[in-house]
C-alpha cells in the first residue's frame, strides 16, 4: 500500500512538473511569437515602402523623361513657334494626365496650354532650369491660376548648347496621393512623402492619418504623441540617405513608421502601419495556440491516465508472468527469493530452514500417464503446500517437479516432523492419485546466517537434496559439514581434472567377459580409474557423476576410447587375436551427435576394425529420449560399431522397449539379476528376457555374477556371457594381457 501511495505521489509530481514545463514553454513561445511577428511586420512595412518608392520614382522619372524628350524636340526646331509648340503640348498634357503644360520664355513669362500667360520669374524651378540647366521637381506649390496645391516639373530647352526657354508641367496634388494609396495591412496602412529635413511634401488622404501631421517635427512636438526615438537621430539618418523604423503612440494608438529615401529631391517615403496589425495576428495565432495547448494538455492528461491504467494492468500481467508459475499458479523462484529475503531480514528472532523437495521418478508419471496427468500432480503438490505453509513462511515451484520451502521451526525434531507432515499430505492416497504412489525426496538446510545470499541457502538445500537422491528413495537429508566437505572435494576435483587428463592420471582397467559355454574370455569392458598423486587410486563413482554434470565426461570418454584403440592396435601388431572391448558412453553425448565422427576418425587412425569396438549406453538413456537413441543406433551401425545396452532391468519399460531396440548386446543389470534370480517368479522373468533377446538375435551378458549357482542358472537358460567377481575383477591392461594372452606387453 505504501509503495502504491508513493507511486501515485510521484505520478502527481511528474504531472505537475510537466504542466509547469509546458506552461513555461507556452509563455516563452508567446513572447517569441510576438517578437517574431513584430519583426515580420516591420520587414513587410519596409518592403511596402520600397515598392511605393519605386512607384513614385517611376512616375517622376517618367514625367521628367517626357519633358526631356519634348525639350530636345523643341530645341531641334528652327524657331520657337509658341502657338505650334503649345498645340503639341496640349495633346501631351491630356495624354499624361498633367493639369497644364507650358513654355517659360527667358523673361519669366509662362505661356500655358490652357491659354494663360503668367509671370513665373519668381519661381525657383525656373531659375534652376534656365540659369543652372537642372531639371527639377517641386514640392507643394500654390497654383497662381486657381490657388490649388500642385507639383511642377521643369526642364530647360537648349539651342546650340544655350538655354532658350523652359518647358514645364504641373500635377494635381491628388496624383501623388493616388500613387501612395496602395492598400496595405487590410487598408489600414498609409504613406507620406517628406523632405529629408522632415517637412511634408505629399500628404495622404487616408482616414487613419495622424491628426495635424505636417511633417516629422509636428509628430515629435505633438502633445498627444509619444515617439520612442530621437528626432535628431532620425533626421541625421535622412541626411545620410539611411532608412529605418520608428515606433510611436498617438492618442493611445501604437504605430510603426518606416522611412525610406526616394532618391529625388532628398524626398523620403514614410509608410505607417498600426501596431494592432501585429497584435491582431499574434492574438489570432496565440488564441489558436492556446486552444491547441489546452487540447494538448487534455490529450496529455488523458494519455497519462491511460498510461497509469495500462501500466497498472501491465504491471499485474508482468507480475503474473514474472512471479507466478504458469502451470500451478503458485509463486515462482523469482518471487520466492524476494519473499524469503524479506522474511529472513524481518524475523531475525525466528529459526528458518530452506527445504527442497521433488518427486522421485517424476518423468515416469509423464511418460506413463501423459503430461496432462503430470501437470495435475504438480497442481496437487502446490495445493497441498499452500495448505501446509503457514504465515511468515514461503514456498514456490522452481521447475519441473522441484519445489522450495522456507519453513519456521523451533527444534530439529520439530522440523523433521513438519517435513514428514508435508510429505504425508502430498503422498496420501486420494481418488485423484490411485494409479501411482508419490515418493518425495528432500534436502534441508537450517539457516544459521540469515545474511547469506538466498542463492547460497538454496544451493546448500539443493546439495543436501542431491545427497538424498543418492541415499535412496524418499530420503530427507539435512545439510552438514560432510556434505560441504564433499562439495569442496568436488571443487578440488574440478580444479585438477584437466591437468590430470593431460598428465595421463586416468588409467584404463579391463574386466573380462566370459563365454558361459566355454569359460573363455570373449570380450572385456573398459573402466576408468584415477591414479591421483598423493591420493592413490580413485574409483569412478567419486568423479564420473560430477564429470557428467560439468560436461568433462565428453573429453574423458574420448580419451578412454583412444587408449582402448591404441591398445587394440598394439595387440594386432603383436600378432595376437584381440577380443572386442566395450567402451562406456555417457548420456551427455546424445546432446551432440558429432561425437560419432570423432570416434570414427580415432578408430581409422589406429586402423581398428569396427567389429572390435563395442559402445555401451545405459537403459536410462533410451528411457530419456527414445527417438534420439534410435538415431544414434542407426548411425553407429553405419560406421560398423556394435552397441550394447547396459543396466538392463533398472528402468520401468524394459520389456516393452526390448522388441523395438536394435541393439547388439544386452547387459542384465546386477541389481535386477540379484533380486529376481533367487525366486521362481524372478527366474521366469530372467528366462523370458533371455529367450526374447535370443529370438531378436541379441547377445546377452549378465553383470555381477558372483557364485557358481548363478553361473549355472545363466548357462542353463542360454545366457551368452557373464561378467563378475566369480571370474575376474577389473584389472590394469598389463594384468589383463597376462590373464588372456599369458604375457604382458610393453605399451
Amino acid at each position: 500500500m505504501k509503495t502504491k501511495k508513493n507511486s501515485i505521489a510521484v505520478s502527481i509530481m511528474l504531472v505537475g512538473l510537466m504542466l509547469a514545463i509546458l506552461s513555461g514553454f507556452a509563455v516563452f513561445y508567446m513572447k517569441d511569437l510576438t517578437t517574431n511577428l513584430k519583426a515580420e511586420t516591420n520587414a513587410y512595412l519596409s518592403e511596402i515602402s520600397q515598392q511605393s518608392v519605386k512607384t513614385v520614382k517611376k512616375q517622376i522619372d517618367g514625367d521628367l523623361s517626357t519633358l526631356h524628350d519634348l525639350a530636345e524636340f523643341i530645341g531641334a526646331q528652327e524657331d520657337l513657334d509658341l502657338n505650334r509648340i503649345l498645340s503639341t503640348l496640349k495633346g501631351v498634357c491630356e495624354n499624361n494626365g498633367f493639369k497644364r503644360m507650358g513654355i517659360i520664355t527667358p523673361d519669366g513669362i509662362a505661356h500655358t496650354t490652357d491659354h494663360m500667360e503668367m509671370d513665373f520669374s519668381d519661381r525657383a524651378y525656373f531659375y534652376d532650369a534656365f540659369i543652372n540647366g537642372d531639371p527639377s521637381v517641386t514640392g507643394v506649390l500654390i497654383d497662381k491660376a486657381d490657388g490649388e496645391p500642385i507639383h511642377v516639373y521643369a526642364t530647360p530647352i537648349y539651342k546650340q548648347d544655350k538655354a532658350v526657354a523652359v518647358i514645364f508641367a504641373t500635377h494635381h496634388m491628388e496624383v501623388y496621393q493616388e500613387l501612395l494609396s496602395i492598400s496595405t495591412f487590410d487598408g489600414r496602412g498609409y504613406s507620406y512623402i517628406v523632405q529629408s529635413t522632415g517637412e511634408l511634401v505629399v500628404d495622404t488622404a487616408h482616414p487613419g492619418r495622424d491628426p495635424a501631421f505636417t511633417g516629422l517635427d509636428s509628430l515629435f512636438h505633438n502633445p498627444d504623441a509619444t515617439v520612442y526615438a530621437d528626432s535628431g537621430e532620425i533626421k541625421f539618418n535622412m541626411l545620410l540617405d539611411k532608412s529605418g523604423i520608428l515606433e510611436y503612440t498617438v492618442n493611445g494608438v501604437v504605430k510603426y513608421m518606416d522611412y525610406t529615401p526616394i532618391g529625388i529631391n532628398d524626398w523620403y517615403l514614410l509608410s505607417v502601419a498600426p501596431a494592432s496589425v501585429v497584435s491582431e495576428r499574434s492574438n489570432y495565432i496565440l488564441t489558436r495556440t492556446l486552444f491547441l495547448y489546452i487540447g494538448v494538455i487534455g490529450l496529455f492528461t488523458l494519455l497519462f491516465v491511460y498510461i497509469l491504467v495500462f501500466q497498472h494492468q501491465s504491471k499485474k500481467r508482468l507480475e503474473q508472468l514474472a512471479y507466478y508459475d504458469g502451470v500451478t499458479g503458485v509463486h515462482n523462484l523469482s518471487w520466492f527469493q524476494l519473499d524469503a529475503k524479506n522474511l529472513l531480514e524481518k524475523h531475525t528472532q525466528l529459526h528458518y530452514a530452506m527445504v527442497q523437495l521433488d518427486v522421485d521418478k517424476f518423468k515416469y508419471i509423464n511418460d506413463m500417464f501423459g503430461y496432462e496427468e503430470g501437470n495435475r500432480t504438480l497442481c496437487h503438490i502446490a495445493a497441498c503446500l499452500q495448505e501446509q505453509v503457514k504465515s511468515n513462511e514461503a514456498f514456490c515451484r522452481v521447475a519441473n517437479d522441484h519445489f522450495l520451502l522456507l519453513l519456521r521451526y523451533s527444534t530439529t525434531q520439530d522440523l523433521s516432523n513438519r517435513i514428514e507432515q508435508i510429505r504425508h499430505a502430498i503422498c496420501a492416497p486420494s481418488n485423484e492419485h490411485t494409479q501411482y504412489a508419490l515418493i518425495l525426496s528432500s534436502g534441508v538446510y537450517k539457516v544459521t546466517d540469515p545474511a547469506l545470499p538466498i542463492t547460497t541457502l538454496i544451493e546448500r538445500a539443493n546439495l543436501a537434496h542431491k545427497t538424498s537422491k543418492d541415499d535412496g528413495k524418499g530420503a530427507c537429508i539435512f545439510y552438514s559439514d560432510c556434505i560441504r566437505d564433499r562439495l569442496l572435494e568436488e571443487k578440488d576435483i574440478e580444479n585438477h581434472m584437466r591437468a590430470a587428463l593431460q598428465n595421463g592420471e586416468f588409467v584404463v582397467y579391463l574386466q573380462p567377459k566370459i563365454e558361459l559355454g566355454t569359460r573363455k574370455v570373449s570380450g572385456a569392458e573398459a573402466l576408468v580409474r584415477w591414479n591421483r598423486p598423493g591420493k592413490g587410486l580413485i574409483g569412478p563413482d567419486q568423479f564420473i557423476p560430477m564429470f557428467e554434470r560439468n560436461g568433462f565426461i565428453l573429453e574423458l570418454d574420448l580419451y578412454i576410447f583412444r587408449q582402448v584403440c591404441k591398445r587394440l592396435r598394439l595387440w594386432l601388431d603383436c600378432g595376437l587375436t584381440p577380443v572386442p572391448i566395450a567402451v562406456n558412453l555417457s548420456r551427455v553425448h546424445l546432446h551432440n551427435m558429432e561425437f560419432i565422427e570423432k570416434y570414427q576418425r580415432v578408430a581409422e587412425h589406429y586402423r581398428i576394425p569396427p567389429r572390435l569396438i563395442e559402445l555401451e549406453l545405459t537403459e536410462s538413456v533410451v528411457f530419456d529420449n527414445f527417438k534420439i537413441f534410435m538415431d544414434l543406433v542407426r548411425e553407429l551401425h553405419q560406421v560398423g560399431f556394435a552397441l550394447s545396452m547396459d543396466d538392463f532391468g533398472a528402468g520401468y519399460s524394459s520389456l516393452n522397449l526390448l522388441k523395438e531396440l536394435p541393439v547388439d548386446i544386452l547387459k542384465l543389470d546386477r541389481e535386477f539379476f540379484r533380486e529376481t534370480a533367487n525366486n521362481d517368479r524372478g527366474k521366469t522373468v530372467i528366462c523370458g528376457v533371455v529367450s526374447m533377446a535370443k529370438e531378436l538375435n541379441i547377445r546377452v551378458v549378465a553383470e555381477g555374477v558372483e557364485t557358481e549357482v548363478q553361473a549355472a542358472f545363466l548357462k542353463k537358460i542360454g545366457c551368452d556371457m557373464a561378467q563378475g567377481f566369480l571370474y575376474a575383477k577389473p584389472m590394469p591392461m598389463g594384468e589383463f594381457e597376462a590373464y588372456v594372452f599369458g604375457r604382458k606387453l610393453d605399451a
